[in-house]
């Protein structure tokens, strides 16, 4: 997605798509920083992987992954991005409507538990925000290209 409206935005020459493909890159790259990272730390098995199904087995650095879901992070994460560039209601209610069908699918597969899917949607709400420079995050922003502008911006 992020390939494709980059090189619509150069080929139309329209700045404003090659910035939504920054954000939208962005906003994913962050996601699945974050994702990744807390899946490591946190160890949760996914609903299939465990036996007494009470969704309470963890075991950090184990390799067991189920929270959070990156799939709805990722699926959020584009939601809110493309639908923020929108301004349309009635599209980000459709780029919504398609992220809580991937959660609810994931939901569906076993693959995590209701709280994973949460968790992951909020990374991706977040994730999109901080990217597209509507949210700051321990003060840091949006590099100022992908806002609009040239150069990162770090208050200290």
């Amino acid at each position: 997605i992020s390939g494709g409206l980059a090189v619509v935005g150069w080929v139309g020459r329209r700045p404003a798509l090659v910035r939504l493909a920054g954000q939208t890159a962005a906003a994913i790259l962050l996601e699945t920083v974050v994702t990744q990272a807390t899946k490591e730390f946190v160890g949760r098995a996914r609903p299939f992987q465990d036996p007494d199904r009470d969704g309470l087995d963890f075991a950090p650095l184990s390799g067991q992954t189920a929270f959070p879901s990156g799939h709805s992070a990722a699926a959020f994460a584009l939601a809110t991005t493309l639908g923020d560039a929108s301004h349309s209601t009635w599209a980000r209610a459709g780029l919504y409507t398609l992220a809580t069908g991937t959660a609810w699918a994931r939901l569906a597969e076993e693959k995590h538990w209701l709280s994973d899917v949460v968790a992951g949607a909020a990374i991706g709400v977040l994730s999109a925000r901080v990217a597209n420079g509507r949210t700051k995050v321990l003060g840091l922003q949006a590099p100022r290209l992908l806002r609009g502008g040239v150069g990162w911006q770090v208050p200290f």
